[in-house]
């Protein structure tokens, strides 16, 4: 696959293609939407359900469609974001890995137009410093933190939240890649509180509504 997962619940860099939604419950054949939905009908309910705030089913529902369509970064992307404003940190780190890994990382605005409420998105970032602030050798909570604020475009609070995710991973290919975009200075986990950039002002940006 053209794309790069890192599992942390082994620890070893895993790009054999492997299914990433394997937090979630297995597919059943009792499951008949499974049977008659396409692929992209799976992505378009699961970008509605995210829309919505409804994220077990944005969940769910790209996980169906991951099956047909593993390789489409929109996929991962609505993972990544879902997972993450659900509260699965783990999860939502694999998910950017594959986007990141893709070459899909969507700038704030991209983001702020997938979600009813981008305050949501705030909440969230608020919750995962907590839990990297009391779990600072979590490799996968300073990885997924770090690339929050990268899409955030803070990045001198996410450099050396980045660096200190490629020494807690070293066979984290993703980590280590991004470490050629900056050069971090510290290995301390940092606490910023970066403020997310107005939604409002954002979406009507000419450089965000892509």
């Amino acid at each position: 696959p053209s794309y790069y997962a890192y599992n942390y619940s082994t620890n070893y860099a895993n790009a054999a293609g492997v299914p990433l939604v394997a937090t979630q419950d297995p597919l059943t054949t009792n499951d008949q939407e499974a049977s008659t939905m396409t692929g992209g009908e799976y992505l378009a309910a699961a970008q509605t359900a995210l829309k919505e705030a409804d994220f077990p089913k944005a969940i769910k529902m790209a996980g169906h469609a991951a099956i047909e369509m593993n390789e489409n970064a929109q996929v991962h992307e609505v993972l990544w974001l879902a997972m993450f404003l659900e509260g699965d940190f783990q999860g939502a780190a694999i998910e950017a890995h594959a986007v990141e890994s893709m070459g899909a990382r969507p700038a704030w605005g991209q983001v702020a137009n997938q979600l009813s409420n981008p305050d949501a998105f705030s909440k969230s970032l608020r919750s995962l410093e907590e839990f990297v602030g009391r779990n600072q050798d979590s490799s996968f909570g300073t990885f997924l933190l770090g690339y929050q604020y990268l899409v955030l475009q803070h990045n001198d609070a996410a450099a050396p939240l980045i660096q200190r995710a490629s020494e807690l991973a070293p066979k984290d290919q993703v980590a280590s890649s991004l470490l050629t975009s900056f050069n971090p200075v510290s290995t301390d986990i940092p606490r910023p509180e970066p403020e997310l950039p107005s939604p409002v002002k954002t979406l009507v940006a000419p450089d965000s509504a892509q």
